[in-house]
């Protein structure tokens, strides 16, 4: 879909150097190197179909955890209203809206904010894509699954690819689409469910106690990612 600027016949990451690649015995910088990506763990805790738009959800994703203020008594205590972004996407022939309602997504929060059919979208969620042939006929059916970020890690949690943590991660500028088009046209799953970019091992994780736990898609193999 998108042209690839770096030789397929790249074969490693160079995990020592970041936003590098080796090429044979060459090493490789990346002009779009993926720790350009602000990705975030986010909870869809409400969502409806787009007005103006029949292929459109609308949804609100919180990307923080909830949180009390502290006061001098327990009862005077207030919840803090967590952080969400609006997102639109394009999911409604693929996933029933009651299958994404309360469930943990992969978000990217630094693509400029854009309008769909005149509805604001703060973000783009991440899913894994097939197209499958129906048996018997000259048609085709496409099969998404949004990708899934470990259980164990709270809302918020920055996600990152192997070799690829942004330096700073509370200060990720904005990426130009440029940038996203070309690292998303090297983004797949791998044969473990794993989302990777550019090799099957430099996969998509985020950190818990200096121990790195994989996202992932149910079932969708060797699938571009976008």
């Amino acid at each position: 879909m998108f042209s690839r600027v770096i030789s397929s016949s790249v074969k490693s990451i160079v995990r020592s150097v970041p936003n590098q690649t080796r090429l044979n015995s060459t090493v490789v910088k990346l002009e779009f190197p993926p720790s350009l990506l602000n990705l975030r763990i986010g909870k869809i805790i409400d969502i409806k179909r787009h007005e103006n738009a029949d292929k459109l959800y609308v949804s609100q994703i919180q990307i923080e955890e909830s949180s009390t203020s502290e006061s001098n008594s327990n009862e005077n205590s207030e919840i803090i209203k967590p952080k969400t972004l609006q997102v639109c996407s394009g999911l409604v022939d693929y996933i029933p809206s009651e299958n994404l309602l309360n469930s943990r997504v992969v978000l990217l929060t630094n693509l400029k904010p854009s309008k769909m059919r005149g509805v604001k979208s703060e973000a783009m969620l991440l899913a894994a894509s097939s197209e499958n042939k129906i048996e018997n006929t000259e048609e085709s059916k496409i099969q998404v699954e949004v990708v899934r970020p470990p259980l164990e890690l709270p809302l918020g949690t920055l996600m990152y690819f192997k070799g690829f943590k942004p330096q700073d991660p509370s200060n990720i500028s904005r990426i130009k689409g440029k940038a996203w088009d070309n690292i998303v046209s090297f983004l797949k799953t791998n044969s473990n469910l794993e989302v990777s970019y550019n090799i099957s091992d430099c996969i998509l994780v985020g950190d818990k106690d200096n121990t790195e736990l994989a996202a992932k898609v149910e079932t969708l193999a060797n699938s571009p990612v976008h």
